[in-house]
């Protein structure tokens, strides 16, 4: 288990968001 945090362009700014992963398999 991961976490990865990314910036989503959101409402015309970059919010950070966390998101966990528990297995990667689908993408």
């Amino acid at each position: 288990k991961f976490k990865l945090t990314v910036l989503v362009d959101m409402f015309g700014r970059e919010t950070p968001v966390e998101v966990e992963f528990d297995q990667i398999e689908k993408l």
